[in-house]
């Protein structure tokens, strides 16, 4: 991926340039900085995840807090990474159930705000206020955001107007894309 956007940018002009990245951005941006560090004069994560090596000596030299932290992480992946197996695996059904439902939308989003905000709150609007949580919701809901791009991507089993229906949104695929004159 990281080869990708490096081809990217040098097809757009940028000889030299800095890279933000979060997400999965986080772990391409310094593969990136890796593959070409004549061209990249920096890198700024916001969501860096660094994971010590199995190496016994590795691990003996963590401090406790590391250890801790250390923990934690695993327990994430092991009971916090659902969200990711079904957007990774199934996003259109995901992407359908949150775009129909106002209701599951508010609690997908308002669980996540719940779990990375202040896990030790007794409620959501205890560790993020109540209008801070549904200003985010509707911001996804009435831009469609849960549709992301694999729902607007177009299909030839769509109808022959090229009209999808998607919850209770009808989507012109023809205007969700765009196509190279080229």
């Amino acid at each position: 991926m990281g080869k990708a956007f490096l081809e990217l940018m040098a097809r757009l002009g940028y000889e030299r340039f800095g890279i933000q990245g979060g997400d999965t951005g986080a772990f391409i941006a310094p593969e990136m900085g890796r593959q070409s560090p004549e061209r990249v004069i920096g890198i700024h994560v916001n969501a860096l995840v660094t994971i010590p090596s199995a190496d016994p000596a590795d691990m003996a030299a963590l401090t406790e807090r590391e250890r801790g932290r250390l923990a934690h992480h695993k327990a994430f992946r092991e009971t916090g990474m659902g969200y990711a197996q079904i957007q990774g695996t199934r996003p259109q059904t995901i992407a359908y159930g949150l775009t129909d439902s106002p209701v599951a939308q508010l609690a997908w989003i308002v669980e996540k705000f719940a779990e990375w905000s202040n896990p030790a709150a007794a409620l959501p609007e205890d560790a993020v206020s109540r209008d801070r949580l549904l200003t985010n919701v509707m911001l996804y809901w009435l831009t469609l955001g849960s549709l992301g791009p694999p729902a607007l991507l177009p299909r030839r089993t769509t109808s022959a107007f090229g009209i999808h229906r998607c919850g209770r949104h009808r989507v012109l695929l023809e205007s969700s894309y765009a196509r190279s004159s080229s």
